[in-house]
């Protein structure tokens, strides 16, 4: 059964399928134009393995927004937790709430799995941190060390 979600006259939230996948790339190229971006066909496919925890914000019948995720607990003994993994709006379109519906999806989506935890990786430096801080985000107990080579 779809589950979709309506947050306001214009733009619904509900779960992402394979007939996405070209929408998607599109707006993760127009988000990442400056730099290549890592996400493919694969990568997508990797997460639409579980529908529920791929969401997508619609306008009009297109997609202006995206966000994938996953539930893993191997990662160094840490206990099994929530991983937003991408999260992409149009640019025409952030900052309209877009982005906290997409959020509010996927953390219900956790929490009726059980999930405690949510965690996204991002670069220190990266503006997207600023969203997740104003939706009650903080420093977890992760820390990433890296070595050049």
């Amino acid at each position: 059964m779809e589950r979709s979600l309506e947050i306001n006259d214009n733009v619904r939230i509900r779960p992402l399928s394979k007939e996405d996948i070209p929408s998607i790339l599109e707006i993760d190229g127009k988000i990442t134009a400056a730099s290549r971006s890592s996400l493919d066909r694969e990568k997508i496919n990797y997460y639409l393995r579980n529908p529920n925890l791929c969401w997508g914000a619609e306008a009009s019948g297109c997609l202006i927004g995206f966000m994938l995720g996953d539930i893993r607990g191997w990662e160094f003994g840490l206990s099994e937790a929530g991983w937003i993994e991408i999260l992409g709006v149009d640019p025409s379109r952030q900052r309209k709430g877009v982005g906290r519906a997409l959020l509010t999806a996927m953390i219900d989506e956790f929490k009726n799995r059980g999930v405690k935890t949510v965690r996204v990786v991002a670069r220190w430096y990266d503006p997207i941190l600023s969203f997740f801080r104003a939706e009650g985000f903080e420093h977890g107990e992760l820390l990433s060390v890296q070595k050049d080579l």
